[in-house]
């Protein structure tokens, strides 16, 4: 059955599980989804991944825990945003989804970029600072798609479109990626158990593969490019429900 979290007719008790797929209206409203969540008796991912995951906060323990992430630059609603880089950098929202909220700014754009902070500041968020990576015109980002933290199948999106809007294709990841989003599911796992779902967005860097964003509350999981792991996907699904 598919509904949707806001739906006040939908009796949640009843179900035996529930797999959040696409809340995307979480960011508008996430005290009233992390509520919406604690009351779910079986809810995957957990309570605890969504917590963490629904802000970009948690590239800080990333890094922490020594894996590789792209520089950020956190401004909050007391900051002022004169120390934007001196080169081309994106501009996004700390609670977002996809490239809502995402804009990219080059270096005689600064002013383009403190207005988007400003922007993101009224609306009550925090807002990110990241360098922009040439590598994603060619190179591209790859989605490294996990199910029940074992790995499964790659995309990759190539040039940055504030819209979002860019086909995936197939992608074979290389041992390097494979490594580091090995890496960030097992931390994640580590810490909330194993998430049903994950997708690690990676962006190339001069030092290798760096995390751009860890998607275990809402992401789209390409099963379309891969049916076996869209069987893998429901297999699992049902494991939790009879396990």
């Amino acid at each position: 059955m598919t509904t949707v979290w806001t739906d006040p007719t939908v009796r949640w008790e009843e179900f035996d599980a529930v797999v959040l797929r696409s809340p995307i209206d979480y960011v508008d409203r996430l005290e009233q989804f992390v509520r919406w969540a604690a009351s779910i008796r079986h809810l995957h991912n957990s309570l605890q991944t969504l917590r963490w995951n629904t802000d970009k906060a948690y590239l800080r323990d990333l890094d922490a825990a020594n894996l590789s992430v792209i520089p950020t630059q956190r401004l909050r609603q007391d900051e002022g945003a004169d120390n934007l880089p001196d080169t081309s950098f994106v501009v996004k929202p700390s609670v977002g989804v996809g490239s809502i909220g995402v804009g990219r700014y080059g270096p005689e754009e600064r002013s383009g970029g403190r207005a988007h902070v400003r922007r993101l500041h009224s609306g009550g968020q925090v807002a990110l600072i990241q360098p922009y990576l040439a590598s994603v015109e060619e190179e591209g980002e790859a989605s490294l798609v996990y199910v029940d933290a074992n790995y499964t199948h790659a995309v990759r999106r190539t040039g940055f479109v504030p819209s979002g809007d860019v086909t995936p294709v197939a992608y074979a990841p290389t041992t390097a990626q494979r490594q580091l989003a090995d890496s960030v599911v097992a931390y994640v796992a580590s810490r909330f158990g194993t998430p049903l779902y994950a997708r690690i967005d990676l962006l190339h860097t001069e030092s290798g593969p760096a995390v751009n964003e860890v998607e275990v509350t809402d992401p789209i999981l390409h099963l379309r490019s891969s049916q076996e792991s869209a069987h893998r996907f429901a297999l699992a699904i049902l494991q939790r429900l009879t396990g």
